[in-house]
């Protein structure tokens, strides 16, 4: 019992201390010393080359989670031209343009178990307003 209580304190370990490096006063006068400030330019990030491709295949972002996980059904458009009219008060005139309405008052989206193709829409997805007048009930 004697012999492993005396073991750690031999003169191994007096040894093993080194001696002939700075004391602890020079080494916090040392630390002490002003540094060498960086200048604004070392400071800048450095630009990488980056253009909107680089991380957009495994990039998340609120745009991509939304159409990914709820898809918009379809919604056709319709194309109306619009003919040169005068408008307002002061008879204004106004040349002819084309613009596009939808279908549908709203756009529905799927639920992301829906596995539906761009092309099909299940009736049951349909507002009943326009559903084909047999389908009515």
């Amino acid at each position: 019992m004697v012999l492993a209580l005396t073991g750690c304190s031999g003169k191994r370990v007096a040894e093993s201390m080194r001696t002939d490096g700075i004391e602890s006063r020079e080494l916090y006068r040392q630390h002490r010393q002003p540094v060498q400030r960086a200048t604004r330019k070392e400071k800048l990030p450095i630009a990488l080359p980056v253009n909107e491709d680089t991380y957009r295949g495994y990039t998340r972002d609120a745009f991509n989670e939304q159409d990914q996980l709820f898809k918009v059904l379809p919604n056709p458009k319709i194309a109306i031209y619009v003919f040169p009219h005068l408008a307002t008060r002061d008879n204004a005139p106004v040349p002819g343009y084309t613009t596009a309405v939808t279908l549908y008052p709203r756009d529905e989206y799927a639920l992301p178990e829906d596995n539906l193709s761009e092309d099909t829409l299940p009736e049951e997805n349909l507002p009943e307003e326009n559903l084909p007048e047999e389908s009515v009930q």
